[in-house]
């Protein structure tokens, strides 16, 4: 669960702006749904984004402050292309999300990301996220190459799905608290962080690939060591002597019955 603050408090020490881009229908508007409201809120089909939308949501990231998460849905549609750029300044973070089952959701990953950084610059922290992995019968994009493409921009994947939750809260929060210590670090400011969450590369993994890690992380057991068998001793002509030289056993008489019947 997202350690999200409760919405009466509205003074906040910090604002994180983080922009969520991708192709139209990839789910990034499902996506921030489940992480602001929870698996509940798709009970009802998202309407498409037009030209952009506003999520807010109250985090504790810290013990010694608040902080507000502003997600920035920016619409796929090219229709708005010309006007994207205008809602890319001041962003602090980035979400860039493709769908699993259309391989052209991840062609155009380069071009949006390429797109924000001309406006905000190419340092800015970001996940990738692989979205509808609970359509994995209809992958029609390998992994690897996700992966391949991420490390060469030096960006985090996770394996998420907005109709399950899987990585759901784990993508966001990591994200938001990497942006957080950024600013922190920034401002001079030393502050005793709460548990970070589930590192990108094991939350990118299949479960399958997880359950097998964790049987290479597993200790061996180790075996009880054998106890060292004590060799027999070997009766030798000295001790047969000895034996022999014992005093002999002596057998007691048996007491004579009283002759009460004389």
């Amino acid at each position: 669960m997202c350690p999200i603050a409760e919405a009466e408090n509205k003074n906040f020490d910090f604002k994180l702006k983080v922009v969520v881009i991708g192709d139209a229908a990839v789910g990034k508007t499902s996506l921030i749904r489940n992480f602001t409201e929870g698996l509940s809120a798709l009970q009802t089909s998202p309407h498409a984004t037009m030209g952009m939308d506003i999520f807010t949501v109250p985090l504790h990231l810290s013990k010694k402050n608040d902080t507000q998460l502003n997600l920035w849905d920016i619409g796929g549609s090219q229709r708005f292309e010309a006007i994207r750029p205008t809602f890319y300044r001041g962003a602090q973070g980035f979400i860039a999300v493709l769908d699993i089952t259309r391989y052209e959701t991840f062609e155009h990953l380069d071009t949006w990301i390429s797109e924000l950084e001309q406006i905000a610059g190419k340092q800015l922290p970001g996940n990738i996220l692989a979205n509808k992995v609970d359509l994995e019968e209809f992958r029609a994009v390998k992994f690897k190459e996700i992966e391949d493409f991420a490390k060469a921009r030096g960006l985090s994947v996770y394996r998420t799905s907005a109709v399950t939750g899987e990585n759901v809260n784990e993508s966001f929060m990591w994200l938001a608290r990497k942006i957080h210590k950024g600013v922190v670090e920034r401002a001079g400011l030393a502050e005793a962080d709460e548990e970070q969450p589930e590192e990108p590369e094991e939350a990118a993994k299949s479960p399958a690939k997880k359950k097998a890690a964790r049987k290479e992380k597993a200790p061996a057991k180790k075996k009880a060591a054998a106890k060292p068998k004590v060799p027999a001793k070997k009766k030798t002509a000295a001790s047969k002597e000895s034996q022999s030289q014992k005093s002999p056993l002596v057998l007691k008489p048996k007491s004579k019955k009283k002759d009460d019947e004389e």
